[in-house]
């Protein structure tokens, strides 16, 4: 995937942001975008894509159709990720600002069957040979503050150093070519035994 050009990408963000407020979706930074705004009070120099953590719980109380209808109103083209679950967990966005294409990817964390940590799992795609889940304890996420970027407030974790160091190591104060998150945990849905009707108990749509 190519480089997002950054004004794209901030007219982007803080068009999503104005949407998920009016759908009363409460929403985070994270990854790379949260590296960002935090190192580099912007996006990281080879930003590709935003990325927007969810609480799953909070997903789920809205109706998706709503959802949907309301970006694609706003000029999206969106792909909804359910598998292997049944309901939606992950929207990717897409949109052109003068030219200039701009993704998001709103992401939901699901609690894990210890109700210690949360998980989210990577999008079904053709080139992604091995499925992955990013894990973090729930009081890592849970616990936010916020951040000022392009002129408006955002959440992030609290300890948001902590996470940084956990997603990409003791070289996140570093801009490389590419951050790639460590926290990926291999085929965790099997090792957690955690199945496709999971996410469907009414004890995590609530939290």
């Amino acid at each position: 995937m190519t480089l997002m050009n950054h004004k794209a990408g901030e007219k982007c963000l803080l068009e999503v942001s104005r949407i998920l407020a009016n759908l009363e979706l409460p929403f985070f930074l994270m990854q790379g975008t949260a590296l960002g705004a935090y190192r580099d009070k912007g996006f990281v120099p080879t930003e590709r894509d935003i990325d927007l953590g969810v609480m799953y719980e909070d997903m789920a109380k809205l109706d998706i159709g709503d959802v949907l209808r309301w970006f694609v109103a706003h000029g999206f083209d969106i792909e909804c990720f359910t598998m292997p679950f049944e309901h939606p967990r992950t929207i990717v966005l897409f949109k052109e600002y003068a030219g200039k294409l701009a993704k998001v990817d709103i992401v939901s964390w699901h609690i894990a069957p210890d109700d210690k940590r949360r998980f989210n799992c990577c999008p079904i795609r053709n080139y992604i040979h091995k499925p992955y889940a990013i894990v973090h304890d729930r009081k890592l996420l849970e616990n936010q503050r916020s951040i000022e970027l392009f002129g408006r407030k955002f959440n992030i974790p609290s300890d948001i150093e902590t996470y940084l160091l956990r997603e990409y190591g003791e070289q996140w104060k570093t801009p490389l070519d590419d951050h790639v998150s460590r926290t990926r945990v291999y085929d965790f849905l099997v090792k957690e035994k955690i199945d496709s009707g999971y996410l469907s108990h009414a004890k995590h749509r609530t939290g």
